[in-house]
């Protein structure tokens, strides 16, 4: 199905954009899911449509037709994004595609690396990731 971003107004398909919905509070908040009830927006993958409807929400407000709060929807979407990027790379993880090892640095400090291999990939990467604590080392 196409849809349309509530900020920049880009028409793409609902796989590349993030649905909007308002909660019991009126908050406005990003789902992967679709709502139980209600209306939905949506919003395109750009950082400047994530501001842009925290600072305008006009036309996400006339796609929800209803008043929507949009103080913390930046938190909101960072803490969604987290979310989502974490449960994709648990996935991965337990895919066998990529594996992970914890290392101790000095003091307090832990550092994740994760290693991505197979047929995706013509040489083994390595690549430095910071606070990957979600996935587990090594299992």
């Amino acid at each position: 199905m196409i849809r349309k971003c509530c900020h920049c107004q880009i028409t793409r398909p609902a796989t590349h954009l993030i649905r909007l919905y308002a909660d019991d509070s009126g908050a406005l908040r990003p789902s992967s899911s679709r709502p139980k009830s209600g209306r939905s927006a949506w919003m395109c993958w750009s950082i400047d449509c994530a501001i842009g409807i925290q600072q305008k929400s006009k036309k996400t407000m006339s796609s929800l037709r209803q008043q929507v709060h949009t103080e913390f929807f930046f938190d909101a979407v960072q803490s969604w994004l987290w979310t989502e990027s974490v449960s994709l790379l648990k996935k991965i993880h337990r895919s066998g595609l990529m594996s992970s090892q914890k290392q101790a640095v000095s003091g307090q400090t832990v550092q994740y690396w994760i290693t991505w291999s197979g047929e995706f990939a013509k040489m083994q990467k390595i690549e430095y990731i910071d606070l990957i604590q979600e996935i587990g080392a090594g299992g």
